[in-house]
């Protein structure tokens, strides 16, 4: 298990790197890991706002009768995410 030292015989910093070593050995293990990607591509990417929000806004114009959902912070392929979000809500583009 863990082996600790006292003050008399090891300082603090060697104490503490024998915690961390201990601790690490007993948390890995010898099974194979497999290969996953690190980094997936996406065809578009919608980035958050500050306040990690979705940057999705309704702009209404001539006196409240046409309403648009305007989406911006995109970036990639804004054609692929209209015809995604068109089919999805059952809408033409």
């Amino acid at each position: 298990m863990f082996k600790l030292l006292t003050t008399r015989t090891a300082t603090r910093a060697q104490i503490t790197s024998r915690l961390i070593q201990n601790a690490f050995e007993s948390t890995t293990s010898t099974a194979p890991i497999e290969q996953v990607p690190r980094f997936v591509t996406y065809e578009y990417f919608l980035a958050r706002t500050t306040n990690m929000s979705l940057p999705v806004y309704l702009e209404v114009k001539k006196n409240k009768a046409v309403k648009h959902t305007l989406i911006q912070r995109i970036e990639g392929d804004i054609s692929k995410l209209r015809q995604e979000l068109s089919d999805e809500l059952g809408i033409s583009p």
